[in-house]
């Protein structure tokens, strides 16, 4: 699955370490995950999905403020600066 085109500046990168990012997963699920955009996304097979945002090149791997794609449309409510 994409990073949805209605999430708040997607058109950036996150800049995580690629030998950094082998060792995250879900949190949710546990599965691997790749960036999308300025986010990071689940991979896993189950359908998970999640996006996880990254401030200051630092994953936030919280569930509560993750976005699953299946709610809709999100809105962080943040201001990219």
């Amino acid at each position: 699955m994409n990073l949805p085109t209605d999430i708040p500046f997607a058109n950036k990168r996150a800049m995580i370490d690629p030998e950094f990012l082998k060792l995250l997963a879900c949190p949710a699920c546990g599965a691997s995950l790749a960036i999308q955009g300025d986010m990071l996304q689940c991979q896993g097979d189950s359908g998970c999905s999640r996006l996880y945002r990254v401030e200051d090149e630092i994953p936030v791997l919280l569930i509560e403020e993750s976005i699953d794609p299946a709610d809709g449309p999100a809105d962080l409510g943040q201001d990219p600066s």
